[in-house]
């Protein structure tokens, strides 16, 4: 349809995700893991009191802090 992907624009991951500049160096998208029925996406939140992980089971629209252990 004559798009062309010369000109892209970051997709709004959500909370605690919609106040980062994703245009950034680093993504804060960590790894994507599919299985059969189901992909997690892991992303690293940068906060003054350090790095969170983050998954999401659902494209991004809503994301669950993961535990450390």
């Amino acid at each position: 349809d004559g798009q062309d992907w010369s000109d892209l624009s970051p997709v709004p991951m959500g909370a605690p995700f919609d106040t980062l500049d994703l245009r950034r160096e680093y993504p804060p998208v960590l790894d994507i893991v599919a299985a059969p029925g189901k992909v997690t996406v892991y992303a690293v939140h940068d906060s003054p009191g350090g790095h969170t992980l983050w998954s999401s089971t659902d494209a991004g629209r809503t994301w669950t802090e993961v535990t450390a252990r």
